[in-house]
């Protein structure tokens, strides 16, 4: 039996998810995981998607994000192969990263929003990594905490603004 098509809505916000092949480390390295955040940048800038949480764990990762023209399939390709590329070069190796595709859920309403804002930032302490979430830099919670709106990667006003 074939997967099910992914249900994809113009503008629609996701929660995407995806764990390293055979739930290995795939961002050991502090490096790892900024250059996943520029590749991020990067295909953000040219896709024009809008990321509204990230959290970025050593053998997963989690987006909140919103499609703009180009299709959730397409941006989550184009970045992560390039990601894989840079990776595999960077580290020695070859073959797949990730175990299996990525699994993406659409937002439906502002109470998903909201406690999907709260399980994303809250992954690093329920995965007892930190105690206080605020101890992890790889996560948007700081630009939250900071309310820094000139961050660029992390559009924190259309979560405030619903607050």
């Amino acid at each position: 039996m074939g997967r099910r098509p992914r249900i994809e809505l113009p503008g629609g916000i996701y929660h995407v998810i995806q764990r390293g092949n055979n739930r290995d480390y795939i961002f050991e390295r502090s490096q790892d995981k900024e250059d996943f955040l520029d590749f991020v940048r990067l295909y953000q800038e040219k896709l024009g998607f809008n990321l509204y949480a990230y959290v970025i764990m050593d053998n997963h990762y989690h987006l909140m994000l919103q499609l703009a023209d180009c299709p959730l399939q397409t941006t989550m390709q184009r970045l992560l192969s390039h990601y894989v590329r840079d990776y595999n070069k960077k580290h020695g190796r070859s073959g797949y990263l990730f175990g299996g595709r990525y699994r993406s859920i659409n937002v439906l309403n502002e109470g998903h929003l909201f406690s999907l804002l709260r399980y994303i930032h809250q992954n690093p302490v329920a995965a007892r990594i930190r105690q206080k979430i605020s101890d992890y830099p790889w996560s948007s919670d700081p630009i939250y905490r900071k309310n820094d709106r000139s961050h660029g990667l992390v559009r924190i006003d259309f979560i405030l603004e619903r607050l």
